[in-house]
Order: C-alpha cells, then structure tokens, then sequence
C-alpha cells in the first residue's frame, strides 16, 4: 500500500494518458473489421511474453525522455483497446468482449500501467523538484515496478493463450 501511496502521481498519469487513449478508441468508428464469428487466436504465450514485454521495455525507456514516450505508448495502447471494443461491441454481445478481454487484461493492463508508471517517474521527479519536494525511494519503486510488470505480463501471456480462448468458446456456445 505505502508503495502505491508513494507512486500515485506517476500511477494517475498512466492511467490518465491509458484512459485518454481509451476514450479516444471509443470515439472513432469501427475500423478493425470484426467477424460474427467468435475467432480465437492461434498465438503462443512465448509470442505474447515477447510483444508485451517489448512494449513494456520500451514504456520503461520512457524515463529517459522524462515521460514522453511512455505516455505516447500508454495513449496508443489505450487507443487499440477503445478500438477494440469500438469494432466488437455491435457484432458481438458485452459478454463475449469482456470473454475476449478480461481473463488475460485483468493481468495485463495493471502490468502495462506499472510500466508506464515506471517510464514516468522521471516526469514526476521535475514535477516534485519544481515544488520543492523529492520523491522517496524512487529507485526503489523503479525497481518494483518493473519486477511486478514484468510478473504481471508473463502472467498474463499464457492466460492470454489459453484461458482467454477457451473462456471465450465457452461463452459463446
């Protein structure tokens, strides 16, 4: 608790500029052409381990642009997830998204937000400074935040391979 007590500056922003990227998915017309037919991917949980954590890596190089390209990637993420549900949700009932979406994202997006959070600390370190105050145990919380995401994210790589898809043939049968 006290280490999101600590990070909640950098945790807000992530999740603000996710949010931003959401509702700006949502916004937008369907633009990914969405089968009636429930389809599950054939993709392997080593194949998710590495799409994610690239990404990951790269939300957490963000601290070396003091924020920028990480809430670049945390929007734009939050963008294909608005899309997503944008493209799904006529076709398809609430059910069968959040099928698709909830098993494996209730692992996943916490972990891409801890990235984020991680990308920005560098941010919120100038935002601290320029109020007088220094963050505490900021090495520290770098070093959880990546440990927890990366956790996180191969959690949820073979949940998205498997659970995800049978979930979803289950619901939809």
């Amino acid at each position: 608790m006290r280490f999101l007590q600590r990070n909640k500056l950098a945790l807000c922003m992530a999740i603000g500029m996710y949010m931003f990227g959401v509702c700006i998915g949502l916004l937008a017309p369907s633009v990914f052409p969405i089968s009636e037919e429930v389809v599950t991917p054939s993709t392997t949980s080593q194949e998710y381990i590495e799409n994610n954590l690239s990404v990951a890596l790269f939300m957490m190089i963000g601290f070396a642009t003091l924020g920028i390209y990480t809430g670049i990637t945390l929007a734009f993420n939050g963008l294909i997830l608005g899309l997503v549900l944008t493209s799904a949700m006529p076709i398809h009932s609430w059910i069968i998204v959040a099928a698709g979406l909830v098993p494996h994202g209730i692992f996943e997006v916490p972990g891409t937000l801890l990235a984020g959070m991680v990308g920005l600390k560098s941010a919120e370190w100038c935002i601290l400074s320029i109020k007088g105050q220094a963050p505490p145990k900021m090495f520290q919380d770098c070093i959880v935040g990546i440990v927890a995401s990366v956790l996180l994210i191969i959690i949820a790589a073979p949940t998205e391979a498997i659970i995800t898809p049978w979930v979803m043939e289950q619901v939809s049968s």
